[in-house]
């Protein structure tokens, strides 16, 4: 069920090649005893004003993806 719901979003956003994935892994990360919660960076005010930006730059060819460097739908 799960991986039929996440298909049809992605076959959705980006055609139906994505409905044909050449692989598919699932986990469920709740289940796991050291992952009990979605931990974000808290940082003092201003911080992701002033240096968000740098935190979404590439670096050397590494592209940071993630809560903290979306800068939509968050």
């Amino acid at each position: 069920r799960r991986r039929d719901v996440a298909l049809a979003g992605f076959t959705a956003l980006f055609g139906d090649a994505a409905s044909d994935p050449v692989d598919y892994l699932d986990h469920c990360w709740g289940a796991e005893p050291f992952a009990p919660g979605g931990p974000t960076a808290a940082v003092p005010p201003g911080s992701w004003t002033t240096h968000g930006r740098w935190l979404r730059a590439p670096v050397d060819g590494i592209f940071w993806a993630g809560t903290e460097t979306a800068d939509r739908w968050t």
